[in-house]
């Protein structure tokens, strides 16, 4: 077990989502959303496959019916109806362009895609994520990117994906004993981008609630008392069959994974 972005705002919002996902490994339907989020980044992985001056935006385009009938065909059928097809294509379309508002493919290589990242903090927690781009300069400078498929938030509401952006760094910091340069986050939604800098003590601060929150979850773990935490964004969840919240009757806990429970 290792802490993700993803799985430690699942706690943030709800000790008991965390449990569903990270530890029950309970299914979960993938959303018409999240599969054009998949759709999106592959095509944008292969599109750094083709030599410079052929990323163009035709030759984007070009590539999400050839990957979408892959995806979807092996790991999503049910998603996108047959007849909403040309409309999901079409939708993805839009996004791919709007990336082209904001960079130019053309004019750099990227030195890792979809770059698996991991590392164990001083104090020994586990963290790792994917890194969706790694870009580093002739000149040294190291820039990690990430593509989000919907539009920019209002900065009340930022807070989950500077959490994921500064793990990331914090993650590339103490594996290489260098601080990114520049985080950057591309809005495919509205053409738009997030880019900071993060410093040592960003990092600091970050890698400090990073071990509190797996302290948090390894004693939520050891008893298995994850409490439930309604908000709005219950509504959202497809766990509510499990959630006492709601009526549902929760599963029997199977522990802390690698554990034994004799």
């Amino acid at each position: 077990m290792a802490l993700s972005a993803s799985r430690a705002n699942d706690f943030r919002q709800c000790p008991l989502l965390y449990r569903f996902r990270a530890i029950d490994r309970l299914p979960e339907p993938t959303t018409e959303a999240q599969f054009k989020g998949t759709i999106v980044h592959a095509v944008f992985e292969k599109l750094f496959d083709l030599p410079p001056s052929e990323r163009v935006p035709d030759a984007a385009i070009a590539l999400l019916p050839e990957t979408f009938e892959a995806l979807h065909t092996e790991q999503e059928p049910a998603v996108v109806p047959v007849g909403e097809k040309r409309r999901f294509l079409n939708d993805c379309a839009a996004l791919v362009f709007n990336y082209y508002r904001v960079e130019d493919p053309r004019k750099f290589d990227p030195t890792g895609r979809e770059q698996y990242i991991h590392a164990v903090l001083p104090d020994a927690t586990p963290v790792r994520g994917f890194m969706d781009r790694l870009d580093i300069a002739p000149t040294g400078e190291v820039r990690i990117v990430d593509y989000k498929t919907g539009k920019k938030p209002l900065p009340r509401y930022s807070g989950s994906v500077i959490f994921q952006m500064r793990l990331y760094s914090l993650m590339y910091w103490r594996v290489h004993s260098t601080v990114p340069d520049q985080m950057k986050l591309i809005y495919l939604k509205t053409g738009e981008t997030m880019v900071s800098r993060p410093s040592t003590a960003d990092l600091l601060n970050t890698e400090r609630e990073v071990v509190r929150l797996w302290n948090d979850i390894r004693q939520c773990g050891a008893t298995g008392d994850f409490v439930p935490r309604t908000s709005k964004l219950c509504s959202w969840c497809a766990f509510q069959q499990y959630c006492p919240e709601f009526g549902g009757k929760l599963p029997d806990y199977p522990g802390w994974p690698g554990e034994s429970h004799n």
